[in-house]
């Protein structure tokens, strides 16, 4: 007896595992991909696939740049975002440099969104918490901005 509910107890845990293991895959393909690289190979990166920039600016403490991750898993904000742009996360609060950087692109809250040109160009900005449809409102308003700038 004790036999058998540990197998069921163990084929139960593998059946839990492998699809928590593809329901994830499945949902990561139509995540936004951020690359978290260093800023003169996301501009290397833009420049080289003539694709503007997209930064999202959070940090590890605030709880409304960790709800972001909701939006940034949508399959429609996903889409559009790796189709029309070279992706980078970065946190404010992970070391001096991104804290600069940061700063000198006028962040001054997180989460903040920055749109930039291929060439490294900032033209524009967002902040707060965006919902699906108010994420895709703003990167319309972004490439608007950027297209206008060409």
């Amino acid at each position: 007896m004790k036999l058998s509910s540990l197998l069921v107890a163990l084929l139960t845990l593998i059946a839990v595992s492998l699809f928590t293991i593809s329901f994830k895959s499945g949902s990561k393909a139509a995540s936004t991909r951020f690359m978290e690289w260093k800023w003169s190979d996301v501009e290397h990166q833009a420049e080289l696939r003539n694709k503007p920039i997209f930064v999202f600016v959070g940090a590890t403490y605030c709880n409304i740049s960790a709800r972001m991750n909701f939006t940034f898993r949508n399959k429609e904000v996903g889409a559009v975002l790796n189709e029309n742009f070279i992706c980078n996360k970065m946190f404010s609060d992970d070391g001096i440099l991104n804290n600069l950087r940061a700063s000198n692109w006028g962040v001054t809250t997180v989460p903040t969104y920055l749109f930039f040109t291929p060439k490294g160009k900032l033209v524009y900005k967002s902040e707060g918490y965006k919902d699906k449809d108010n994420m895709l409102a703003e990167i319309e308003i972004a490439m608007k901005k950027i297209n206008e700038s060409k």
